[in-house]
């Protein structure tokens, strides 16, 4: 049995991103000590998990707490709101509401990884006051300061593509996924040479000579793999004749 599954890596650049509780009248940013000991600044799985919701507008899935954990409602299911379909959930019910009682869980189909800096902490402080308002009328002058990094980021993204739409007898269809912004990958290699050929963006990123020399490449080999006389097509013609 095969599955499908994607995982890419992204990188882009941002500056103070996820910032932690502070200590004292600093706020800090979120850092980790990596093998060189040195500090890196990193935004959380969470954090990163937060936007993405909220950009796609997606954090319309009822809640409640009468179980006495803030959790995602029992009636939630992954047919009516995409956030549990990809990032999954665990709704507890008790035995006053449910006879047998106990929790059903959904694990995360969408996984992300921390994105940690690439470039190391430097202690770089930024120093607020509110000067000029507190000078309109004698009082006094409120002083912080804040950690700042400005850094590229990467972090990764996993996807099991098979579980998509899917939790246990409820099965998405395909328009639903469609209008979720969720799209069937490319068939085959020419497929995907073809979307290729058509991402300006990708195509931009990459550079004219980069991209035309990849499209070349690629399209060599699926020249070479569809000329190739599989074991499954001996099978199947040459044995029945």
């Amino acid at each position: 049995m095969t599955r499908d599954g994607l995982t890419f890596t992204m990188v882009f650049l941002a500056e103070s991103a996820n910032y932690g509780e502070g200590i004292g009248n600093i706020t800090t940013l979120k850092k980790m000590t990596r093998g060189d000991f040195q500090q890196y600044s990193y935004i959380s799985r969470q954090a990163m998990r937060y936007n993405i919701v909220k950009q796609l507008k997606w954090d319309n899935t009822p809640v409640d707490g009468k179980s006495g954990v803030v959790q995602f409602a029992p009636s939630a299911t992954i047919e009516d709101y995409p956030e549990i379909d990809l990032f999954g959930y665990m709704k507890t019910t008790s035995k006053a509401d449910d006879k047998k009682g106990g929790a059903s869980t959904r694990s995360a189909v969408v996984r992300l990884s921390n994105a940690i800096s690439l470039e190391p902490y430097q202690s770089d402080l930024e120093f607020l006051t509110n000067m000029g308002l507190a000078q309109r009328q004698n009082l006094e002058n409120g002083i912080a300061q804040s950690e700042i990094h400005r850094s590229y980021y990467s972090y990764t993204i996993s996807i099991d593509l098979d579980r998509i739409g899917v939790d246990v007898e409820i099965e998405v269809s395909q328009e639903e996924k469609a209008s979720r912004g969720i799209e069937s990958l490319p068939a085959d290699l020419h497929a995907a040479i073809c979307e290729l050929q058509k991402d300006a963006f990708i195509k931009e990123v990459l550079g004219e000579h980069i991209s035309s020399k990849l499209i070349e490449a690629k399209e060599a080999e699926w020249m070479q793999y569809r000329t190739q006389v599989t074991g499954w097509e001996i099978e199947e013609y040459l044995y029945k004749i």
